[in-house]
């Protein structure tokens, strides 16, 4: 189980924050972040309109910490790691175990109201700036090799 601490930029981001926490759940990974950086997260979400105000964006917060309490760590513990870029992260745990990636996906597609096809909630990962990810789930799913 790989640990990672994820910034404020990566969980910004509903698909890729719900596919990494679905890759907690499923134990390929072990998320973390900080009080610091999912405060960083909840401006981002007011400022850009996707959550109505800062109560609205706490409440997210607390959804966060209930659905993995072991994932808070100290902000001073956020030190001495290797910086990857999402989209590259996602795509090498993929590449190692296509299987546990596409079910934390087909996972994270269950957990929603929306139902959303597999090709839609792909786009919304590629709109998260998750496209090497994406296009390979997509392109595993086409061939038979994953179900999404």
């Amino acid at each position: 189980m790989v640990p990672v601490v994820a910034d404020a930029d990566t969980l910004f981001g509903a698909t890729t924050r719900g596919l990494l926490i679905h890759l907690d759940y499923q134990g390929v990974i072990r998320l973390h972040w900080s009080p610091l950086i999912l405060d960083e997260m909840s401006r981002a979400l007011v400022d850009t309109g996707r959550k109505p105000d800062a109560e609205s964006a706490r409440r997210h917060e607390q959804l966060m910490r209930v659905a993995l309490p072991q994932a808070e760590i100290a902000t001073q513990q956020v030190q001495g790691i290797e910086v990857r870029q999402p989209d590259a992260f996602l795509l090498n745990q993929f590449r190692q175990d296509p299987a546990a990636v596409a079910s934390a996906f087909a996972a994270l597609r269950a957990t929603l109201r929306s139902a959303p096809e597999p090709d839609r909630l792909l786009e919304r990962l590629a709109a998260d700036g998750q496209s090497l990810t994406a296009a390979a789930l997509h392109d595993a799913w086409q061939q038979g090799a994953v179900r999404l």
